[in-house]
């Protein structure tokens, strides 16, 4: 089964996403997604970026997920056994790995990056009262996510946590959420120029019964931001840019080159587009082309493939092995 996405107020192009979405990501999927966003920070070093990161990102996610009927995955009952300065890594990880698949999988945007890999610009005119919400919390956005055509799509991610299964949250909690959501998705006013296609404001209701989604379209008033297509490979594939071929494997996945990141678990991507990337290719229309197999691909429960061309795969289930099981 799925995950439902309610979804509003988005432009005449886009009508179609307005009303319930749906799409399948399984534990995997939220695992690779969350490895593959990026760094939250506008000033880091490349390693953060890197296999190091995924192994991070890995430890803060894997745990906190079981494999569920209804949804794909959910919260294992284990997120709310542990203090919440630890757990919520973990939402705020799912939550941002659930919005990329949402970009790729409902807004046809394969290639997701994080906006700290943008410029910020303020325009001279701007007055903070042409849309007081800018005015609350954080003023940017997460992602961005990039299609054909020179689409592009911004998104905020806002992961929140139910402990007893219901799958609600309370009104107060989720207009909460969704009004900073908003304040921080609005921020952005146009991208290398152009107003950009959507603007997504998410909320994901994380629970031990499955997962929600609430996805709204707001206008933009602020900054204008700027990534050459040059910057947006290089940010969504620095796993591999910024690392030496030495690891890499092409006998685990047929068509793949993966690395092991921990014990049982291996990530990697299309041999073709590896192959671009390293000899230098920057083009988003022709990895496009290239990662097209990946998005008509269909794999078991143990593998993972994305539409950017990324894959993950799981040597049977390494909790079964560590006497935690996440069936």
């Amino acid at each position: 089964m799925p995950i439902n996405v309610s979804c509003s107020n988005f432009p005449p192009k886009f009508s179609h996403v307005n009303g319930v979405q749906s799409f399948h990501c399984g534990r995997l999927g939220i695992i690779l997604a969350a490895m593959t966003c990026g760094y939250n920070g506008f000033f880091i070093p490349t390693e953060l970026k890197g296999w190091r990161r995924f192994s991070n990102v890995f430890g803060n996610v894997a745990p906190f997920i079981t494999k569920n009927v209804t949804s794909g995955f959910c919260l294992d009952s284990y997120y709310f056994s542990v203090d919440s300065s630890e757990n919520k890594t973990g939402a705020y990880y799912i939550g941002q790995g659930l919005t990329k698949i949402f970009a790729q999988k409902v807004l046809s945007a394969p290639i997701v990056i994080h906006a700290s890999a943008c410029d910020w610009t303020r325009p001279q005119n701007y007055s903070s009262s042409k849309r007081p919400l800018l005015e609350k919390g954080r003023k940017e956005a997460d992602l961005f996510g990039f299609g054909a055509l020179n689409e592009v799509h911004v998104l905020e991610s806002k992961g929140r946590t139910v402990r007893n299964g219901s799958g609600s949250l309370s009104t107060s909690q989720f207009n909460a959420a969704m009004e900073q959501a908003l304040a921080q998705v609005s921020s952005v006013a146009t991208v290398n120029g152009q107003t950009p296609e959507t603007r997504n404001a998410c909320v994901w209701t994380l629970c031990t019964s499955g997962v929600q989604g609430h996805v709204e379209d707001p206008d933009g008033f602020g900054f204008d931001v700027s990534v050459s297509q040059s910057e947006v490979i290089e940010d969504a594939y620095a796993f591999v840019l910024d690392e030496e071929d030495d690891g890499f494997r092409n006998d685990v996945l047929s068509g793949y080159r993966t690395k092991e990141i921990v014990p049982g678990i291996h990530v990697g991507l299309l041999s073709d587009l590896k192959k671009y990337l390293k000899s230098g290719g920057r083009s988003v229309e022709t990895i496009l082309q290239i990662t097209r197999e990946s998005r008509e691909n269909s794999f078991d429960s143990d593998v993972y493939s994305a539409e950017d061309g990324t894959i993950i795969y799981m040597e049977n289930d390494i909790y079964e092995h560590s006497g935690y099981s996440h069936k």
